[in-house]
């Protein structure tokens, strides 16, 4: 239930989904859209590759979340602020 209402809450634009899939290459990440309505998001350190699977309403903002995750040491992320709004 709480990740519905938060899914609901953030609204990517084209443009900011755009700006994610660029920022995703500087972290060794990749989220490609594959048939249908699916994506996958790679992962790469330079050694080993992970990949996941994800389906097209929660695969931008997982890449917002990763994104997020790797910022912190940069990014001040006040608690209740849409983390959206302060990344992009």
């Amino acid at each position: 239930m709480h990740r519905q209402k938060l899914q609901k809450s953030i609204r990517l634009f084209d443009l900011d989904k755009a700006r994610l899939v660029e920022h995703a290459e500087w972290f060794g990440m990749v989220l490609r859209h594959e048939d249908g309505d699916a994506y996958t998001l790679r992962f790469s350190d330079g050694t080993t590759v992970r990949e996941i699977e994800l389906e097209a309403e929660c695969a931008h903002l997982r890449l917002l979340a990763e994104l997020c995750e790797r910022t912190l040491p940069w990014i001040v992320y006040v608690g209740g602020a849409d983390c959206a709004d302060v990344y992009l």
